[in-house]
This record gives C-alpha cells, sequence and structure tokens, in this order.
C-alpha cells in the first residue's frame, strides 16, 4: 500500500501520469543502453560507457515509476496528516517554554492553526473550495502575570522542513498588536488571510497570519489578548 504523502496534495492527475510516462521512457532507454552496452564492453570501455549511461536511465525511471504511483490527497485528507504532523512536531509546548500550568492560569491559552499563505511556496484550491498551502503553522500564547509567553511551529509539508520559535515578553514592550487584510497571487489564484503584526519596543515585530474558515474567531482572540496586554500595562 502507497504511503500518503501531504506533498502528492500540490500533484494532479496530469503530473501522475507525467511521472508514469517518464518512468516507462527512462526503464525502456536504461535497457536499450545496457543491452547495446555489454557487446560494446571490449571496445576501448564504449560499452562501459553505454552500461553506465543504462543504469542512469533505469534510476531514473524508477524514481519516476514511483513517483507515478502517488495518489492526489482531498483537502480533508491533507488536513489531517498536517495537522496531525504540526501537532506531533510541536510536543509538550509548556514544557519547551519552560513553563508550568500553575504559572500560565491567568486566562485560556490563545492557540491558532492556519496555513501561512505569505511564506508558502504552493497552494490549492481543495474539492472543497477551501485554498491550503504547503506552510501550516502553529502558534501557541500563554500569559503569565507579567509577560506573554510565545511559540510557533512552522510545518513545510513539501521537504518536512520545520522551525521552532519560542520568545516572551513582557507586557509593558508589546507597543501594539495590528490585524491587517493580506493577500497573495499563486498561479493566477489569490488568497486573501488575516495578517497580525505584535510591535515590540525594541523595533521589533513578530507576524502571525490567520487563515480559513476559523479565521473570524481567531480575530475575536487577538482583540481579547489586545484588551488583556492593554490592562496589565497601566
Amino acid at each position: 500500500m502507497e504511503i500518503k504523502k501531504t506533498s502528492d496534495y500540490f500533484l494532479n492527475i496530469e503530473d501522475i501520469a507525467r511521472f508514469k510516462r517518464k518512468g516507462v521512457a527512462g526503464l525502456v532507454w536504461g535497457i536499450i543502453f545496457i543491452v547495446v552496452g555489454v557487446p560494446l564492453l571490449f571496445l576501448y570501455g564504449l560499452g562501459f560507457v553505454f552500461i553506465l549511461c543504462g543504469i542512469a536511465f533505469l534510476i531514473t525511471g524508477s524514481n519516476y515509476r514511483r513517483r507515478g504511483k502517488a495518489q492526489v490527497l482531498r483537502g480533508d485528507e491533507y488536513d489531517s496528516l498536517v495537522y496531525e504532523l504540526v501537532n506531533q512536531k510541536g510536543g509538550n509546548i509548556l514544557q519547551k517554554l519552560g513553563l508550568d500550568t500553575s504559572e500560565v492560569q491567568l486566562i485560556k491559552p490563545i492557540c491558532f492553526i492556519c496555513f501561512n499563505f505569505l511564506e508558502s511556496q504552493k497552494c490549492k484550491v481543495g474539492e472543497d473550495g477551501v485554498p491550503r498551502s504547503n506552510i501550516i503553522d502553529k502558534t501557541v500564547m500563554f500569559f503569565t502575570e507579567n509577560e506573554m509567553h510565545f511559540y510557533k511551529i512552522s510545518c513545510n509539508s513539501i521537504n518536512n522542513e520545520i522551525r521552532e520559535t519560542t520568545k516572551i515578553w513582557f507586557y509593558k514592550d508589546i507597543m501594539s498588536i495590528e490585524i491587517n487584510n493580506g493577500n497573495k497571487i499563486f498561479d493566477r489564484e489569490t488568497v486573501c488571510y488575516l495578517e497580525v503584526k505584535i510591535s515590540l519596543a525594541n523595533g521589533k515585530e513578530e507576524t502571525i497570519i490567520l487563515s480559513g474558515e476559523k479565521a473570524d474567531e481567531y480575530k475575536e482572540s487577538v482583540n481579547a489578548m489586545r484588551y488583556l496586554i492593554k490592562e496589565h500595562r497601566e
């Protein structure tokens, strides 16, 4: 049984058909070069060159043939795989932040899991009309009496690259939290999202991308966070 990979979501039927054609062509040319090369082995090494070319064709053809067995994932299948990936790789977030549950009882932690269209290279609108990208972020914020603890993990579903960020900010150092509309064009498909910018006293910024069906719900959480920070700065 072929294992379903998250990167297969961005394939289509034409891609798989092309992989199959290239796989067959590579195997055929590999066999031809080897068959011709064996009798030529004693002619000044010419046969050896043919055999090497044949092996190279066989390897390339095998790789394409394997890709030709890929399955185009449905949107909900892709969601399940990437959500599992981001949650599994995130692990114990409190431990990574060096926190204990007793320290973060001020308000309920805020958690966003969204496709990051701003940093993604691939995007596909699924059969359900929902756009999805190759980078998915999980952002979690915990609140103590004086600080906000920030954690973000970004997973690239194509190359399995993982990036993690942990930060701690005093409320007094958070100057503003802005929510702006953003968009990006992928192969003539324009995808809209919300961009949250947290500006700090040292001039640095942190950007969070909110997307998907829960974007408006997440926006309400950001507004609640604004109120909390304002309250603790005064």
